[in-house]
């Protein structure tokens, strides 16, 4: 009981001061549920149930959810002790994977989705498709 209190009060926090059309709009759907678990395309509810994930379009959801691969990265990442901040030095890794999409198609020649990071995710996507290894 304590645990569905909680949910009921956030919810209801966050209808009040972030956005009530949002927590509106996934009561519609039925999308406002709470996940306990989420891999691959497997997203699992706190009351047992298993939904596929097919949302596309987001960055995040390029790679699929908890991929095991990019865990590994973040990991590998979090034991190397580097700085916080991503911006806080000029990244080689960057550089050379701007480079390398900039000789396949200059910037200006290619298409502006929503946001730089979903440009880059649709070009990848376009570059290597899945199973192909990328220029790193």
């Amino acid at each position: 009981m304590l645990e569905a209190k909680r949910v009921v009060d956030r919810e209801t926090l966050y209808e009040k001061y972030v956005n009530p059309q949002w927590v509106r709009l996934l009561d519609v759907l039925h999308m406002n549920v709470e996940y306990t678990r989420c891999v691959g395309a497997e997203l699992q509810t706190m009351d047992g149930r298993r939904i596929l994930d097919f949302i596309s379009g987001y960055c995040v959801h390029n790679v699929s959810h908890n991929h095991p691969q990019v865990i590994d990265a973040l990991k590998e990442e979090l034991d190397r002790n580097g700085p916080a901040m991503p911006q806080s030095h000029v990244s080689d890794l960057a550089g050379e994977l701007a480079e390398y999409r900039h000789l396949a198609l200059p910037l200006e020649q290619y298409p502006r989705f929503g946001s730089w990071g979903e440009t880059n995710a649709a070009w990848l996507e376009v570059s290597f498709p899945s199973g192909t290894p990328g220029p790193w």
